[in-house]
């Protein structure tokens, strides 16, 4: 999502633009997903890309919660099958670091969190002095917790699949038997990194042990050891 967009869906009621995105919009509420028996609850750096051109046939839809979903258009929820990818909480904080420090993509990252985490000399110094006593779910999506999207009280997806353990044909029977037709997913190509940025992202015993504490909600939604 484009960083100007990003700025007027942080300033505008949220009623409002979900009114012009299901109207007027091309991504969320084009056809396909609307007519489709499957919602996906795409969790930032869970690589749902994938999963979202095999559905719908575009690469990004926004990272919107459940809770956000049923509360401004519980009926059209109804009946629908909700799932989403977790993701081992210390390979998605190294994923979420490393897309901040080489840019955010091609999809708009806040530059200002871009700027943020380049200016620690590595992502254990980031953790130690900026992350450790902040509320995740209080800044950028990508370092939200997981249950955000999909926990309140409980569990709100009808099923989650690990992305460490994902098979895709397992996937694929899984889903098609849910939407009443045949969904193919294939298996996406991953970004590489050079050797020394490799290197800025490798988690030390303490900020595994302070990831543990920050994230353990998802440790324990998700069944995660620590």
């Amino acid at each position: 999502m484009a960083y100007w967009v990003r700025f007027f869906k942080d300033t505008i009621p949220s009623r409002v633009l979900w009114f012009i995105e299901r109207s007027f919009g091309k991504g969320f509420y084009k056809k396909k997903y609307r007519e489709s028996k499957i919602i996906f609850v795409h969790i930032p750096k869970n690589a749902g890309v994938f999963v979202n051109k095999s559905l719908y046939g575009v690469e990004h839809l926004g990272h919107n919660s459940i809770v956000n979903i049923m509360k401004y258009d519980r009926e059209y929820c109804a009946g629908k099958f909700f799932f989403c990818l977790s993701r081992n909480p210390y390979e998605r904080f190294v994923s979420a670091f490393s897309f901040l420090y080489q840019g955010g993509g091609d999809v708009g990252a806040d530059p200002a969190y871009v700027n943020l985490v380049r200016s620690y000399g590595d992502i254990n110094q980031f953790i130690m002095h900026w992350l450790r006593g902040r509320n995740v779910d209080e800044l950028d999506y990508v370092f939200k917790s997981q249950a955000y999207f999909v926990f309140d009280r409980k569990l709100l997806v009808d099923e989650f699949y690990d992305l460490g353990k994902l098979d895709m044909d397992c996937l694929s029977k899984s889903i098609s038997d849910a939407a009443g037709e045949v969904v193919k997913f294939e298996k996406e190509r991953r970004n590489t990194s050079s050797v020394a940025v490799k290197e800025k992202f490798k988690l030390d015993d303490t900020s595994k042990s302070l990831l543990g504490d920050i994230y353990s909600i998802d440790f324990e939604v998700f069944g995660y050891e620590k």
